[in-house]
C-alpha cells in the first residue's frame, strides 16, 4: 500500500570529478574537519539521508568500471530498478534524500522519476527533483580531492579514488605523503564517463581557496585596510579574482513573459492528483471448495457480463457480481471430469467448459444449456482456453493448439505443434493475429494467424527458450499491442517482457517465487502478479519500472488462479486454500470530462473549395 508520505529526492547530477559527493559536505568542511564518512557529513549538514548512486551498483558493474570498461545497458537496468526500489520506500516513509547519480541521460531520469508511485510518464510534476551541478573543473576536483586527503589523515578511510583514466603510484606513497597522480600508459583505454584532465587543474589555488583563503576574513586583526586593497589591486592584475566559488558568472536573464500574468497563474493551479490508495487486504472473501491445487490448470474467469465462473471439482459454478448470488452451471459425470478449465467467450454470455477426457462443452449460460461438444482433436485434458471472437483456441495435456470455429460442423481449423509437454497458458493479442502459448517444457510460442494452415502442423513466429520452468502466466499489454509478459515456475520465478514482433526480450525480473498468474492494468501502467511458496502473495509493480507498488497478503497457499472485472478495477483471486479473494487493486478509472463544444466557426455554412 502506497503510504499518504510527503517523502522527496533531491539528485544531484554532473560528470564524475563534479564534486556530487561532496556537494553539501561543503558547506561544513572549514567547520567539520573530524568525519567518518561523506555521508555522514551530509546527514548532519542537511538534516537529510545522502544516498551515492555508485553504490548501488552489482558487484559485476563495478568491476567493469574498476577496469574502463564500458557499461551497457543491460549493465545499467538492474542498478536503475535497484535504485528506484530504495527512493520509492523513502519516499512513501515520507523521507527526504539525496542521491548523486550522473543522470545525464533523459531516459535515466524517466526511470529514477517512476520511484514515485504517482509519477505519469512525460509529466514533471514529481516528488524526485535534479539538480544539475554546474561547477570549474579545477574546483570540483580539489573537493573530492581535498575530502579524500582529509579523511586518509584522520585514519577512518584508507582508500585511494581512482578517476577514470589516472593510477596511483605506489611508490609515492612513502612517510605518509599523499599520493601522486600518474596518467595511464594505455592510450586505447574506453571509459565509461567523462572525465576530466587533472594535468589542467590548479589544485594548489583551489586548495587555498578552500582551507586558506578565508582565515583573514575569520580573523579582523590580521586583516586591516590597506592590506585588503593592496590584495584586491593584486588579484585585479594577476586576474586572481576567482572568489565567485560555486555561483554563477553572470546574473541569469530575467524569463519573458509570453502571456500576461494573470492567465499565466491560472495555467499554473493545476490539482495535483492525489495518491491512490491501495488496500491491503480483501474486500470480500468466499469459500471454494474441492479447488484443484494445479499449476498447470485455468479454473477462473471473469465475463464480460459481469459474472464469475469458477469450477469446483467437477461442478462450474457462476458467481453474479452484481447481484452477489451464486448458481451453478454444470456438473460432469466422475468419468469425464473433473473440469480442468473454462474460459468465457467475449459476448459474455457463452462459456467454454474443458474436461479431463479431452472434450470441451459449449454452454449458454443465460439460458443454462449446453450447447455442442467439441471432441477428437485432443487425446488428454484440455487445461487451457482461449477465445478469438467465433475461433476457440483448445491446448491440452498432449502438446497440441487446436483453433475450433464453433459455428461449423468440422470444427477443427487449425493445429499448432511446437509443445513437448502440456500446454498450460494460452492468450490471445488484442488484434486477434498473434496467439501466444506456454508450455510445461519451459518453451514460450508466438504463433501468427496469417502463418496458420489448416492442411498441415504451423510453424511459429518464435520460439522462445529463455524461461527455465513451466510458463503459464501470460498476458498481452493493453496499451502496447506487441509487448507480451511471461511468468515462469517455481523453478525460474522471473518475469520476462517481450517484443513480439521481433522476439526480443525487453527485460526479466526476479521475483523471489513461482508466477502463477499476471493481469495488466487497464487504467494505469500497472502489472499485478500472483505467486506461490514463500508468501503466495499477490505483487503490484510499476511498469515499466518494475518497482513494487505494493504486496496484497491473505492467501495462505499459492494464488493459482487470477480474474479481473470488466471495468479493470476488481481482481478475483483462487488459491489451493480453498478460498476466492477479492481485491480492489486497480483502483476506480477517472471519468473522462466530456470535450467542450467548438465554437462555430465563421460562414461555416458556405461550401469551401478544395
Amino acid at each position: 500500500m502506497v503510504a499518504e508520505g510527503t517523502g522527496e529526492v533531491i539528485v544531484i547530477m554532473g560528470v564524475s570529478g563534479a564534486g556530487k559527493t561532496c556537494f553539501y559536505a561543503l558547506a561544513n568542511i572549514l567547520f567539520i574537519w573530524y568525519i567518518r564518512t561523506i555521508g555522514n557529513l551530509l546527514a548532519e549538514a542537511a538534516k537529510c539521508t545522502f544516498l551515492d548512486a555508485d553504490d548501488f551498483h552489482p558487484d559485476s558493474n563495478k568491476e567493469k568500471m574498476r577496469e574502463g570498461i564500458p557499461l551497457s545497458e543491460e549493465d545499467r537496468m538492474p542498478w536503475l530498478q535497484g535504485l528506484c526500489n530504495a527512493l520509492k520506500e523513502r519516499i512513501i516513509a515520507g523521507k527526504i534524500t539525496v542521491l548523486a547519480c550522473s543522470a545525464l541521460r533523459k531516459r535515466y531520469r524517466e526511470i529514477l522519476r517512476l520511484s514515485d508511485p504517482d509519477h505519469l510518464p512525460g509529466r514533471h510534476n514529481c516528488s524526485v527533483k535534479f539538480v544539475l551541478l554546474n561547477v570549474p573543473v579545477e574546483l570540483g576536483a580539489a573537493m573530492d580531492d581535498l575530502i579524500h586527503v582529509q579523511m586518509n589523515r584522520t585514519g577512518q578511510i584508507k582508500r585511494y579514488i581512482i578517476y577514470g583514466s589516472t593510477k596511483p603510484d605506489p611508490a609515492s606513497n612513502k612517510n605518509g605523503r599523499r599520493h601522486q597522480y600518474q596518467p595511464s600508459n594505455n592510450p586505447d583505454l574506453k571509459l565509461d564517463r567523462f572525465i576530466p584532465n587533472r594535468s589542467a587543474m590548479d589544485f594548489d589555488y583551489a586548495h587555498f581557496m578552500l582551507t586558506e583563503g578565508k582565515k583573514g576574513k575569520e580573523n579582523p586583526a590580521m586583516s586591516s585596510p590597506s592590506k585588503e586593497a593592496y590584495q584586491k589591486q593584486l588579484r585585479e592584475v594577476f586576474n586572481m579574482n576567482r572568489t565567485r566559488i560555486l555561483a554563477f558568472k553572470n546574473k541569469p536573464p530575467a524569463p519573458v513573459e509570453f502571456m500576461p500574468q494573470e492567465y499565466a497563474s491560472v495555467q499554473q493551479s493545476k490539482p495535483v492528483k492525489p495518491r491512490r490508495h491501495i488496500p491491503q487486504t480483501s474486500e470480500r472473501t468466499l469459500d471454494a471448495p474441492d479447488l484443484l491445487d494445479d499449476y498447470y490448470l485455468n479454473l477462473l474467469d471473469w465475463g464480460s457480463s459481469n459474472v464469475l465462473a469458477i469450477a469446483l471439482g467437477t461442478t462450474v459454478y457462476l458467481w453474479d457480481a452484481s447481484t452477489g448470488s451464486t448458481s451453478e452451471l454444470v456438473t460432469v459425470d466422475d468419468d469425464k471430469g473433473p473440469v480442468t478449465s473454462v474460459n468465457w467467450a467475449p459476448d459474455g454470455r457463452h462459456i467454454a467448459v474443458g474436461l479431463n477426457d479431452s472434450e470441451v462443452q459449449l454452454w449458454d449460460s443465460t439460458a443454462n444449456r449446453q450447447l455442442r461438444t467439441l471432441k477428437g482433436g485432443h487425446r488428454a485434458r484440455v487445461g487451457s482456453l482461449a477465445w478469438n471472437n467465433h475461433i476457440l483456441t483448445t491446448g491440452s495435456m498432449d502438446g497440441k493448439i487446436i483453433n475450433n470455429d464453433v459455428r461449423i460442423r468440422d470444427h477443427v481449423v487449425e493445429t499448432y505443434r511446437g509443445h513437448q509437454q502440456e500446454v498450460c497458458g494460452l492468450k490471445w493479442s488484442a488484434s486477434g493475429q498473434q496467439l501466444a502459448s506456454g508450455g510445461n517444457d519451459n518453451i514460450l510460442h508466438i504463433w501468427d494467424r496469417s502463418l496458420a494452415s489448416s492442411n498441415s502442423a504451423t510453424q511459429w513466429l518464435h520460439r522462445l527458450e529463455d524461461h527455465t520452468a513451466a510458463v503459464k502466466a501470460l498476458a498481452w499489454c493493453p496499451f502496447q499491442g506487441n509487448l507480451l509478459a511471461s511468468g515462469g515456475g517455481g523453478g525460474d520465478r522471473c518475469i520476462k517482457f517481450w517484443n513480439t514482433h521481433t522476439g526480443a526480450c525487453l527485460n526479466s525480473v526476479d521475483t523471489g517465487s513461482q508466477v502463477c498468474s499476471l493481469l495488466w492494468s487497464k487504467n494505469e501502467r500497472e502489472l499485478l502478479s500472483s505467486h506461490g511458496f514463500t508468501q503466495n502473495q499477490l505483487t503490484l509493480w510499476k511498469y515499466p519500472s518494475m518497482v513494487k507498488m505494493a504486496e496484497l497478503t491473505g492467501h495462505t497457499s499459492r494464488v493459482l488462479f487470477m480474474a479481473q472485472s470488466p471495468d479493470g478495477c476488481s481482481v478475483a483471486s483462487a488459491a489451493g486454500d480453498e478460498t476466492l479473494r477479492f481485491w480492489n487493486v486497480f483502483g476506480t478509472p477517472e471519468v473522462a470530462k466530456p470535450a467542450p463544444k467548438a465554437a462555430p466557426e465563421p460562414f461555416a455554412h458556405v461550401n469551401r473549395i478544395r
